[in-house]
């Protein structure tokens, strides 16, 4: 059985895939587990892969791409169009394949495990920056219900929370300084991120073109090279500009 084209619906623990010929026409359909999944990769002789871009999608992409195989990601709002019947594991996989035959649609660059964490890093600081503002907010409301006003901005405001919280109620006292001692833990965690952002741009040349340019800071910098593996895939500045929503 000669495989040329394999769409692989991802999945946490069982990978559904459709196994197709030269001219894309389904021969075999299995459906597997993780452990089978990695011994299919290995044993099977190379192909092109199809998978949606998800949250695995790119570890799973490397992997193929280690045992020799080619790895096609596309857009699951591509894909989507491709699916002929009720939507199932199978049905999914084999929209893959067809999929796979519309060269109009541009696949998605699979990243590292370096720009994975780079990532990763970002996402954790804004999660922490909006816990961050959450505390804050939640705090100022709670002063604010006994007449007691915070003045506005992010710096020194765990100071500005103390000083306000001595004039609250003794009961609520020890709870709001808890809240206050979370707010300055969010602090030196987003901290600790910003100053492992820096040390990496001090060590990807592409990061230090970045900054070269005037108005482009550190954070930015490092979330676009995070978020655009490789820039050549856009055919020129307008079609990058479109992508960002510009």
């Amino acid at each position: 059985m000669a495989i040329s084209v394999v769409g692989v619906d991802l999945s946490k623990s069982v990978f559904q895939l459709s196994v197709a010929d030269a001219k894309h026409h389904v021969i075999d359909r299995k459906r597997l587990s993780r452990v089978q999944f990695h011994r299919f990769l290995a044993q099977s002789t190379p192909a092109r892969l199809v998978m949606e871009g998800c949250g695995t999608s790119n570890y799973w992409g490397r992997t193929a791409q280690l045992h020799g195989h080619e790895v096609k990601l596309l857009h699951a709002k591509y894909v989507k169009a491709y699916v002929r019947r009720t939507k199932t594991d199978a049905a999914d996989a084999d929209a893959l394949v067809l999929a796979d035959r519309d060269t109009s649609l541009h696949p998605i660059p699979i990243k590292s495990e370096e720009l994975q964490a780079l990532q990763g890093l970002h996402r954790i600081r804004e999660q922490w920056k909006r816990a961050r503002v959450a505390r804050i907010c939640e705090a100022r409301a709670l002063l604010a219900e006994f007449g007691i006003s915070v003045s506005v901005g992010v710096r020194g405001i765990g100071k500005k929370l103390t000083l306000a919280t001595e004039q609250a109620p003794v009961l609520i006292q020890p709870t709001l300084m808890d809240l206050i001692q979370e707010i300055d833990d969010l602090d030196q965690r987003l901290c600790r991120v910003e100053h492992a952002l820096a040390a990496y741009a001090k060590t990807n040349p592409e990061v230090q073109v970045l900054l070269s340019i005037q108005g482009i800071g550190v954070i930015v910098a490092t979330a676009f090279v995070a978020r655009v593996p490789s820039i050549h895939m856009f055919k020129r500045g307008r079609s990058f500009s479109s992508w960002l929503g510009l």
